[in-house]
């Protein structure tokens, strides 16, 4: 099962804010810009549906499959899938003080409610 680390705009911003404000610790580092955990596909899915007070109805299959099943659309999944590898904020921690204040639930339920409220989202 693939594990997204998920990042809210905002915790970038602190990223950027700490690095520039903390030169010392920063110039020459690169660091990690992630919630505190990452999270399955299938935990993805059941705090969605759990955001529609539903439970998840799960059905897995090869991304073959799935393909043949979503059609176009599956291959945003699958770069999503591909891309969003997982870290760790040790360093930024240590470093610079780093503390992401979403986590992926949070993400998903600002989004969700954003889609919602902009009518992007139809339930």
């Amino acid at each position: 099962m693939e594990t997204l680390a998920h990042v809210h705009a905002d915790d970038v911003a602190q990223m950027f804010v700490k690095s520039v404000a903390n030169p010392g610790a920063a110039i020459g580092e690169s660091f990690s810009t992630v919630a505190a955990s990452a999270m399955s596909l299938k935990g993805c899915c059941e705090v969605v549906a759990r955001l529609f007070g539903r439970e998840p109805n799960l059905k897995f299959v090869s991304f073959e499959a799935f393909e043949a099943e979503i059609g176009e659309v599956s291959g945003t999944t699958k770069s999503h899938m591909e891309h969003s590898l997982c870290s760790r904020l040790e360093k930024a921690q240590r470093l610079l003080g780093y503390a992401p204040r979403y986590t992926t639930q949070d993400i998903f339920a600002e989004t969700i409610e954003f889609l919602l409220d902009s009518g992007e989202l139809k339930v």
